[in-house]
């Protein structure tokens, strides 16, 4: 019953708050909500091992007071260029269609910065040190409207370009041998695997607009015309949790996402990642976290150390706190976060998107 309020809750405050979200917002619901709340910060939280093996699958060895734990599913909305109301229900399928690119053009070609919309849901099901997971992330991005000179037969024209990866995943998580926490001076250490089978999905469609107002849709051709491709990998996240026994109370961790690189190459005409570079990029991220009193957590994290992932090629540092019912959160590249829960459920706002450690999603 209170799971049911929390949903009805939160359906409530989408219809209450979306309308009202500027043009950059990221809106979160369900086991992620935390997280984002906290401005993306969180490797090192432990106090729920189920929500924390999803971004780090060394928690599935901690102690739960469930052997059989459900993660409810959860759902996010990004939006930038447009507020959350106009975006949702715009993302309807895996790949972006001839008919999805129209409807983008003619609703948002006012658009001066260009839109982009994406979502991202997942589910799971954890058994003792083992779960098994199914997320899905989905990016739909129209660039910015190009007004043709005078005298062309094209008045305007646009990019628009999709990205969708399925992962349906199992974690299995690890308590180290007693002899290795010994080496490193005592206290707890715990480590984890998450393998998974990726299917990605890419495609880029060129709408243009004559001078009498019609508007067509077709595939680019060029010196990388691979506009439309799918392909399922196979990839593998690993993850460490040491509490050591000088320090009580904190949590140090360290992950690595996409150890074994599970999705597409990114062709050059794509525009929205680096040419050649694989949507789902391997990262290597490190996190602390420190236990308060009651409900209170701090947490910081440099996710992506090496900046493969990033535009600028640099670490991204979020830091967060939580009260228990009430959380606040900093993000290097997105700015402030906040989130709530309430009757069970989590929410969470951000100005931009503080992407969850296991989130990465280069486009």
């Amino acid at each position: 019953m209170r799971k049911t309020l929390g949903w009805c809750a939160a359906f409530l405050a989408v219809y209450l708050i979306a309308g009202a979200l500027p043009a950059r917002a990221d809106l979160s619901f369900g086991y992620e909500a935390r997280l984002i709340g906290m401005g993306g910060a969180g490797l090192a939280i432990i106090d729920n091992p189920t929500q924390a093996a999803l971004v780090n699958p060394a928690a599935l060895s901690l102690p739960r007071s469930r052997r059989l734990d459900v993660e409810w599913p959860n759902f996010g909305w990004r939006v930038e260029g447009v507020n959350v109301w106009d975006a949702l229900g715009k993302l309807s399928d895996f790949s972006v269609s001839a008919s999805e690119a129209l409807e983008m053009y003619n609703d948002f070609r006012d658009a001066r910065d260009g839109v982009s919309i994406g979502v991202n849901s997942g589910m799971g099901l954890a058994v003792g040190p083992v779960d098994f997971r199914l997320r899905s992330q989905s990016r739909h991005r129209l660039n910015s409207v190009t007004v043709a000179p005078s005298g062309s037969s094209v008045a305007a024209s646009a990019d628009v370009f999709g990205a969708t990866y399925l992962a349906p995943s199992v974690g299995f998580g690890f308590r180290a041998p007693g002899a290795l926490r010994e080496k490193l001076g005592g206290g707890d250490l715990h480590l984890g695997f998450r393998a998974k089978a990726a299917r990605t999905y890419y495609n880029h469609w060129v709408v243009q607009q004559d001078t009498a107002g019609n508007v067509t849709t077709q595939q680019p051709t060029g010196a990388d015309d691979r506009t439309s491709l799918h392909d399922t990998k196979i990839g593998l996240d690993v993850g460490l949790l040491w509490q050591p026994a000088a320090l009580p109370r904190t949590t140090v961790a360290f992950t690595v996402n996409n150890l074994i690189e599970s999705g597409l190459d990114v062709p050059s005409t794509a525009g929205v990642a680096p040419a050649g570079e694989n949507v789902l990029p391997r990262t290597y991220n490190l996190g602390v976290a420190f236990r308060g009193p009651g409900p209170v957590r701090l947490a910081a994290d440099i996710l992506d150390v090496t900046g493969q992932s990033t535009a600028d090629g640099k670490a991204q540092f979020r830091a967060g706190l939580d009260l228990g019912i009430f959380r606040v959160g900093y993000n290097q590249k997105s700015g402030f976060a906040a989130g709530v829960s309430l009757l069970g459920l989590s929410i969470a706002y951000a100005g931009d998107t503080p992407i969850v450690a296991s989130q990465t999603f280069n486009f």
